[in-house]
């Protein structure tokens, strides 16, 4: 069986080298599909991969989104340092970012109770 090593995703380059991570063979090399980029094997959106975004290895922190490869906060949290809380009811960012309810009291809509 003849096969093209400039093409064929099961012989890129060379006899038994194959693509993956969902890479394709072109000219004889293995590469994602425009608009990806190949990330520990894996061909991801790098503009939308919250475990890459932007480039490989950026991680989006806790509750964090990946738009336009930029971490972001998802809508209706606030980023407080690396992570994303929603300060509503988060004790120890209560209303803003920093502000901790005293032990055993609990933040509602904004405020320590």
């Amino acid at each position: 069986m003849c096969v093209s090593v400039a093409s064929d995703p099961t012989h890129c380059g060379g006899c038994g080298v194959p693509c993956s991570g969902g890479s394709t063979c072109v000219t004889g090399a293995c590469d994602c599909p425009p608009g990806q980029a190949l990330c520990a094997g894996v061909c991801t959106v790098l503009a939308t991969d919250a475990r890459n975004c932007g480039r490989y290895g950026v991680r989006c922190g806790t509750g964090g989104v990946c738009a336009a490869g930029r971490c972001a906060c998802a809508a209706g949290v606030t980023s407080c340092g690396a992570t994303c809380t929603n300060t509503a009811n988060d004790a120890l960012n209560c209303g803003a970012c920093g502000v901790r309810c005293a032990t055993g009291r609990p933040c509602a809509m904004g405020v320590c109770r």
